[in-house]
């Protein structure tokens, strides 16, 4: 699902099977107040047993399959 509310956040992908949320990074996660934020945040959300992994927008524009294969690992190591 995109944009999916979840313990109080929005997540910009999330797999409920896999407890698995994908955030996509532009520039203002390049900021130091916005990364600790984002830290945070997923440890915050791993207290429920869902795990972020996030890619900046370049990730995804030039590295598309490098990064569906990540997802596609991560989520096939999640799901029981």
């Amino acid at each position: 699902r995109r944009q999916q509310h979840i313990e109080g956040f929005i997540l910009d992908f999330y797999c409920e099977a896999a407890r698995l949320g994908i955030e996509l990074d532009g520039e203002i996660h390049l900021q130091e107040e916005q990364r600790k934020f984002d830290q945070q945040r997923t440890e915050y959300l791993a207290e429920f047993g869902i795990r972020i992994i996030r890619f900046k927008n370049d990730e995804v524009i030039n590295s598309t399959g490098k990064v569906l294969k990540r997802i596609s690992e991560d989520a096939k190591s999640r799901i029981k």
